[in-house]
């Protein structure tokens, strides 16, 4: 037997045999690890500074997003990736402001293998231990309001308003088959590499989320059983103005938002930001979707970021009105200056229009359709 093959043996049988439970790095701890880390490279980005920079611009979304990188507007740093991890999010904005983030801001959020690991429903290999009954025990104590499975990072084809399961029943069967795409013992430990990041963020693959509209009815009765979702877009520690985009794709429940509700959403939001460290927000540029509720409450659904890359933060980047909120807010500022025709078009609110025109065509949905075949008003 050749030395190689003895070294592989006796490496196999001290990781599988004798190392206690207490020297494997769990996924709890390496959360923690993460977060630290991720906070030490939010602190790392320097501050901006303000250089009134004027430049020539085409009125279209793409040159405009060159040119807020260019200028090192936006950062693109790791921090901003590792804030696409919707556990490593939380646990970084947790760490800051404490359980405020996930009592009043943010849905509490775990990760499932984390789940598993704080109830002790897996062994030491990582090999589940208990039946469908202490998991849903499990499941109602950490979520007595319901929650929602979802991808750590984006979004899946058949994830629905339900998330990845619509019961969670549906969670628990699938866990009790032993090795599925989302659970597989034989990897437990290891950190999950996000392959939209292509990196270890949270090393989940999936979280667990709590039910924001049950959590909501228990402040008071809600008439309509759902959410209506402002989309909040800003930069660092403030709400960029009149930034509130048309919707996409209309529904009942946004027929019952009104002016001041939406204006008490940015509220929300701006509270949410006031209590972040300054260097948590250094120039980050955030799409932030507000949960409203028609009992006067709010919760953020969701923070979406550049994912650490030169790209829109946001679908609704797509609409001039966005871009000139933006344009507007920079400028005044004294970041940047657009000069010449573009800058002009920018200012008017008519920069990537057509583009506009086009998406919210192919967007709409029953009658608005006919509406939307109209070149837009802005």
């Amino acid at each position: 037997m050749s030395l190689k093959i003895i070294l592989s043996l006796v490496v196999f049988v001290i990781v599988n045999f004798t190392l206690p439970a207490h020297a494997l790095q769990s996924p709890e701890t390496f959360l923690i690890q993460q977060t630290n880390k991720a906070i030490s490279k939010s602190k790392a980005i320097p501050p901006r500074v303000g250089k009134g920079v004027s430049l020539e611009s085409s009125p279209n979304k793409s040159d405009w997003l060159s040119t807020i990188y260019e200028k090192n507007i936006v950062s693109t740093s790791d921090y901003s990736a590792y804030l696409s991890d919707k556990l490593l999010m939380s646990s970084i904005f947790e760490r800051s402001i404490g359980e405020t983030a996930a009592q009043q801001y943010l849905p509490k959020t775990m990760g499932l293998r984390q789940f598993l690991e704080r109830h002790q429903l897996v062994d030491r290999k990582g090999k589940l231990v208990a039946d469908g009954d202490q998991i849903d025990s499990a499941l109602h104590k950490e979520f007595p309001t319901g929650f929602f499975v979802r991808p750590a990072v984006g979004i899946t084809p058949y994830e629905t308003e339900r998330g990845m399961f619509s019961t969670p029943e549906q969670l628990i069967v699938e866990l009790l088959k032993g090795k599925t795409p989302i659970y597989d013992p034989s990897t437990y430990w290891v950190p999950i590499k996000s392959h939209i990041l292509a990196d270890v963020a949270s090393g989940e693959a999936v979280v667990l989320q709590e039910n924001l509209i049950v959590s909501a009815e228990l402040k008071g009765r809600l008439k309509h059983k759902t959410a209506t979702l402002v989309r909040v877009h800003t930069y660092e520690q403030k709400i960029i103005p009149d930034s509130i985009p048309k919707r996409w794709v209309q529904n009942d429940a946004d027929d019952h938002l009104s002016d001041v509700s939406i204006t008490a959403a940015q509220k929300f939001a701006q509270a949410f930001l006031d209590q972040l460290p300054e260097e948590l927000t250094r120039r980050q540029a955030w799409s932030i979707e507000v949960a409203a509720f028609d009992n006067g409450t709010f919760r953020i659904a969701n923070i979406l970021t550049n994912r650490g890359k030169p790209i829109a933060w946001s679908s609704y980047l797509d609409q001039p009105r966005i871009l000139e909120a933006y344009t507007d807010f920079f400028e005044s500022q004294g970041d940047l200056q657009f000069e010449g025709i573009g800058g002009r078009i920018l200012r008017w609110g008519f920069a990537n229009y057509f583009t506009y025109w086009k998406i919210r065509f192919e967007k709409a949905q029953g009658w608005r359709k006919l509406a939307a075949a109209l070149p837009p008003l802005i």
